[in-house]
């Protein structure tokens, strides 16, 4: 579910720190210490009306921790990208990266309430750009993904997201799932053959295939 962190990015997050060692440049090493991280945060907050370095830090932050799979680091991260986006609520990135940044917390910790908190950035966000097919579909997930789910509130946004993209595949495996929820196989059905249209040799196809074919062995409302 998190954005992958490339090695442009891990440096950008160097060049916001400290020049590192010339021991480790040429390690090529793609660590950042402790104390680099929490020098740079403590630098974000002795500037907070800063609005750049908030949400250049907060971002860099976010994709760092997502790549090391680090909680404290994505609340670390959250913390900086609430402080941007206070600063500027029109900036459509912060609140993107924000969405992601308690989406993921959610998803890692199944916590409902950063769920609720990553809908209302990725809201804002759409607000600005509605038709965003990958925010949409983040924003359909909140719902889905949630405890209990609320799949019809999610179907809304899937649907949305394809009417944008026909081709969001996130948003067309997830709407397969919603249906087979539902229980309506036949619903599911039109979007697998979609997938299978598109991507016929994927194993996630494959197993969404099975998934539909087992709900339409069912029963009726059962």
């Amino acid at each position: 579910m998190a954005n992958s962190l490339n090695r442009k990015e891990i440096n950008s997050l160097r060049s916001e720190n400290e020049r590192l060692s010339t021991a480790n440049r040429e390690s090529g090493e793609n660590e950042l210490s402790a104390a680099e991280i929490e020098n740079k945060i403590e630098e974000a907050d002795r500037k907070p009306s800063d609005f750049q370095y908030q949400k250049n830090l907060g971002t860099a932050l976010y994709q760092y921790a997502t790549i090391k799979h680090d909680s404290d680091l994505l609340e670390k991260s959250v913390r900086l990208l609430e402080r941007a986006s206070n600063l500027n609520r029109e900036d459509r990135l912060t609140l993107v990266n924000l969405g992601n940044a308690y989406f993921d917390l959610a998803y890692s910790e199944k916590q409902n309430e950063d769920y609720a908190k990553a809908r209302d950035a990725y809201r804002q966000a759409l607000e600005i750009q509605p038709d965003d097919a990958d925010v949409r579909t983040d924003y359909g997930l909140t719902f889905y993904l949630q405890d209990p789910p609320d799949i019809e509130r999610a179907i809304v946004q899937f649907k949305r997201s394809l009417s944008i993209d026909p081709n969001q595949e996130k948003a067309t495996q997830f709407i397969i799932q919603a249906f087979v929820k539902l229980n309506k196989p036949e619903d599911a059905r039109e979007y697998l053959e979609r997938l299978k249209a598109a991507k016929p040799t994927e194993e996630s196809t494959k197993e969404l295939a099975k998934l539909v074919e087992a709900a339409e062995q069912k029963p009726p409302n059962k």
